[in-house]
C-alpha cells in the first residue's frame, strides 16, 4: 500500500477542521464537534481508499517498467535465463541476421529504383 498512516491522519485532520468550522457557523459548538468527528472519520476512510487505489496503480506501473537489474529493455524471447552466455550470443546473431536482411531489402529497393528510372 502506498503512503503511510500519517497521510490518512493529515487528511482526516483537514476534514475535521473543515467540517467543524463550517458546522460551527450554524450550530452550537457541541453539535459542530460531533459533526467534526464524523468528518474526521469520513475523511480518514476516504484517504485510506485513496491510498489503496494509489498502491494498485503503482503496482501496475512497476509491472510495465523494465527492471534496473535486467540491463536492457529488449523484449524477452522465450528463454527465462537472464544473463546467460547462450542468450546473449543468440541476441547478437539475431541482430546480425536482422541487419543483413535490412541491407538486402535496401539493395533491392535501390535496384528497383534504378530499373524504373532507366
Amino acid at each position: 500500500m502506498a503512503g503511510t498512516i500519517k497521510f490518512n491522519l493529515l487528511i482526516a485532520l483537514f476534514g475535521f477542521f473543515f467540517t467543524f468550522l463550517s458546522a460551527l457557523s450554524d450550530n452550537v459548538w457541541q453539535t459542530a464537534l460531533i459533526r467534526g468527528a464524523l468528518g474526521f472519520f469520513g475523511f480518514f476512510i476516504i484517504a485510506f481508499l485513496i491510498r489503496i487505489i494509489w498502491g494498485l496503480i503503482s503496482i501496475e506501473n512497476e509491472d510495465r517498467t523494465p527492471k534496473e537489474d535486467e540491463g536492457t529493455s529488449e523484449p524477452e524471447t522465450g528463454s527465462r535465463e537472464s544473463g546467460s552466455e547462450s542468450e546473449q550470443g543468440s541476441t547478437e546473431v539475431t541482430a546480425e541476421e536482422t541487419s543483413k536482411m535490412i541491407r538486402s531489402l535496401l539493395n533491392e529497393d535501390e535496384n528497383n529504383q534504378k530499373t524504373t528510372n532507366d
